[in-house]
């Protein structure tokens, strides 16, 4: 009951919560009022800018529209020209074009593609293509241009649909590049519209290209802390200019939903189809609200202060103990079982504390428990194993020297002699388990080098160890009973068999060894990032796939006490981080790979 009436102190948060909850709603009232009226004043000053942005391109189309009504500029288009007229057509159009470029509202570049072949070419400067790179300066220029040059453009074709005084925006070469947009439009001589094809009386095209962001003047919204984004859009709604800061994906992802963004979306669109869209930041929006929060906050937290300081005392008398709980979990879940709790209270957190500790305890024997006897059953298995291998293999080898003793090959005799020594000697290796790489492949190049005199020398060994994996330890005796069934399965008949032995270290599945081959697919062995690496191969008889796989799935119990007793150990030694993985083709050979972790004690 005790621990009880100490969980209802903390209820005294009730208390907080309905200052919080106070806060909360006064603040709520205040955004919903205060936003609002934000809200109202970005509406009315995107209406103004879409009125100025619309001015703009109308000054653009009424001087545009003056420039095709101009008989005088009619007639010096439709004439030939001629020697010395070529001059004067020059200087006309040199001082037609400055009034006229004087008229747009922003720094413009207007060119006229005529459609007279006589008509001399007109430039800004001496280069025959004088086009500004996007970021150059952008000066006011008037100039003309053949016809002949845009013939194969598709904005070309779009104008024979348009008659009159009708106008087309488009972005035109290097428009969308440079952000940049053209006004284009048809100028025909009127004398013979009506009465003549109207193709035929078009003299030139019109093209007026200014920057989007001069027709465009986001510095009405940019002096707010949060700067607006603004897009320009065509009438099919495809984005044409960005400001403040967003670009092409950003701004797909605000017409997805800009209020997931941050932003408040508003849109205007103009008289010329243009669509004007503004992403307002939600923190410019609620910036005044947070001046009405920041007054409702200090009350509030005044009031709450009182009540935390109560529930840091009661939590002080108590939470302590929870946390030393919390501690003693977590060593438990580490393989810390001696650690024990120290009950402090007679409630119900004591009988939690006994049980606890009778927990750990209880897990402490039956690990220990567990442990010695896979330790003794493990090596009962090894002495039986090396049992079974001493007594046959030392018979069948003295049987193998005598005969070739008898056979006066007494060099062959001393090779096998000094194998079997080397065999024996790393098999003792004084008691310990744990024996370098380059011990365990001697000793199993040891035990090859003996069995291939007795199979008269029908075995070809290969074997390459890694220098950096030289002086790693392993567990002892764990590639011999691989070489064995070698021998045992693999031989067919008379034909020589090769053996290569392999030890390296692979990282990210990457062996750092020149000559390891490629791991093979379909593998599911753990790849930590640096481990020890065994492979054992050879070109025998191999395995039936269906018996390959049983293997790979953990089924040694078909392979022999040998590999049995070499996976067991290895679990033991190495853990979870050791593994054995076998692959086979029939009538091609068969590869067993054993990784485990580096550093093994």
């Amino acid at each position: 009951m005790l621990f009880r009436q100490k969980l209802l102190l903390s209820f005294i948060g009730m208390a907080v919560l309905a200052c919080g909850a106070v806060g909360l709603a006064s603040y709520q009232v205040s955004l919903r009022t205060q936003t609002e009226s934000v809200r109202r004043l970005y509406a009315l000053l995107l209406d103004q800018l879409a009125r100025e942005t619309d001015i703009r391109l109308s000054n653009i189309e009424n001087t545009c529209r003056y420039m095709a009504a101009d008989e005088n500029l009619q007639r010096t288009l439709g004439q030939p020209v001629e020697g010395y007229g070529k001059v004067e057509f020059v200087e006309f159009m040199t001082r037609y074009g400055f009034p006229i470029i004087n008229l747009l509202p922003v720094d413009s570049q207007v060119r006229l593609y005529v459609t007279n072949p006589v008509l001399p070419e007109r430039y800004y400067e001496a280069a025959r293509n004088p086009n500004p790179a996007p970021g150059d300066a952008f000066p006011r220029r008037f100039e003309v241009w053949q016809a002949t040059r845009i013939a194969e453009l598709p904005w070309r074709r779009e104008m024979d649909s348009i008659y009159g005084y009708g106008t087309l925006w488009r972005q035109t070469e290097e428009d969308a590049s440079a952000a940049r947009i053209s006004l284009l439009m048809n100028l025909y001589d009127f004398r013979t519209y009506l009465s003549v094809n109207p193709e035929t009386s078009r003299l030139a095209i019109i093209r007026a290209t200014v920057r989007l962001s001069d027709i465009l003047p986001v510095s009405t919204l940019s002096g707010v802390r949060d700067p607006v984004r603004f897009v320009l859009a065509d009438p099919d709604g495809q984005p044409l200019f960005f400001s403040g800061g967003v670009d092409a994906e950003q701004h797909a992802a605000l017409r997805r939903n800009a209020g997931a963004e941050g932003y408040e979306a508003l849109a205007r669109t103009l008289r010329s189809g243009f669509t004007i869209e503004a992403y307002v930041p939600l923190a410019s929006i609620r910036t005044e609200a947070r001046k009405i929060w920041l007054l409702s906050t200090i009350i509030t937290l005044s009031c709450m202060a009182l009540f935390v300081a109560l529930g840091i005392l009661f939590s002080r008398y108590f939470g302590g103990y929870v946390h030393q709980l919390v501690q003693f979990i977590q060593h438990v879940r580490d393989g810390d079982f001696k650690s024990r709790l120290v009950p402090k209270t007679k409630d119900e957190l004591y009988q939690v504390s006994m049980a606890l500790n009778d927990m750990a305890e209880t897990l402490d024997r039956l690990v220990n428990d567990v442990y010695v006897a896979n330790m003794e059953r493990t090596d009962a298995n090894l002495r039986l194993l090396q049992a079974q291998i001493n007594p046959h293999l030392l018979y069948n080898s003295l049987t193998s020297i005598g005969n070739l003793i008898r056979l006066n090959m007494p060099d062959k005799a001393c090779d096998m002699v000094t194998a079997l020594t080397s065999f024996y000697r790393i098999s003792l290796s004084q008691g310990h388990e744990l024996i370098t790489v380059r011990e365990e492949m001697d000793h199993a190049t040891a035990y090859v080098m003996v069995r291939s005199i007795q199979f008269k020398d029908r075995v070809l060994l290969e074997k390459h160890v890694a220098p950096e994996a030289e002086t790693l330890l392993t567990p002892k005796v764990i590639l011999q009973p691989l070489v064995e069934n070698i021998f045992k399965h693999a031989l067919y008949m008379n034909r020589p068999i090769r053996i290569r032995l392999e030890a390296c270290i692979e990282e990210d599945g990457a062996s750092l060894s020149p000559h390891a081959p490629e791991p093979s697919a379909g593998s599911s062995l753990p790849e930590p990032d640096r481990h020890l690496v065994f492979r054992v191969s050879d070109d025998g008889t191999g395995m039936d796939p269906a018996m390959t796989d049983r293997l790979n799935e953990g089924g040694l119990e078909e392979a022999g006490v040998g590999l049995r007793n070499t996976m067991q150990r290895l679990r033991l030694k190495a853990g979870e981080g050791a593994a054995m993985q076998f692959a086979s083709v029939p009538g091609e050979g068969t590869t067993v790979t054993i990784r485990l972790p580096l550093h093994i004690e």
